[in-house]
């Protein structure tokens, strides 16, 4: 991942994040964070990166990788991360009126949404076909647009719609039968 200004790429190495100068590819900081799991998911928001992989999430300060905020270790394995704003959208904003939201989509295609800077799940928002997945990617810039795209091990894809409220069960997701018998969703910038 890319920083806002473009000066910098973020990578998972293992259990590391690694900073890099894109113009020199000079290392400019390495480290751990999250301790026995291998980084499969980093983003950048602002000065915030959120990685994830395993079961284990860390938000980290994106100039020294010093945690931001506390995480547990998860329910089910992390297929994907994405920040929110339900509200405004500059990050300082949304950072002091606590409108920032993570949402965390799992392995066994449910998700759930945290509050990252007290660490707390709000919500836990799972689709009547749990079944496990190969890939899962969350896409939409506020919870009334998330969406979120998955394929199964039973070779479909599935597109449901998290809803708040009341039922936190998606009873009729989209469905869309794959013919090849080796496929992967991945999130495309939107």
């Amino acid at each position: 991942s890319f920083s806002s200004d473009g000066a910098k790429v973020l990578a998972g190495v293992g259990s590391s994040v690694r900073i890099y100068d894109v113009a020199t590819g000079n290392l400019i900081l390495s480290s751990p964070v999250l301790e026995d799991e291998k980084i499969h998911v980093i983003k950048i928001l602002g000065k915030h990166v959120v990685v994830g992989g395993g079961r284990r999430i860390a938000m980290l300060d994106v100039e020294d990788l010093a945690p931001t905020s506390p995480f547990p270790r998860m329910a089910d394995v992390i297929l994907d991360l994405h920040l929110l704003f339900d509200g405004p959208r500059q990050m300082e904003v949304a950072e002091a009126k606590g409108a920032m939201r993570c949402v965390v989509g799992f392995a066994h295609n449910f998700v759930e949404v945290w509050e990252p800077f007290a660490g707390l799940c709000l919500h836990r928002i799972g689709c009547q076909d749990a079944s496990l997945l190969y890939s899962l990617c969350l896409a939409g810039n506020s919870m009334k647009d998330l969406l979120v795209v998955s394929a199964t091990v039973l070779q479909q894809i599935l597109v449901w719609k998290p809803v708040l409220g009341p039922d936190t069960m998606v009873r009729q997701p989209l469905r869309y039968p794959v013919t090849s018998s080796s496929f992967l969703v991945t999130r495309q910038a939107v």
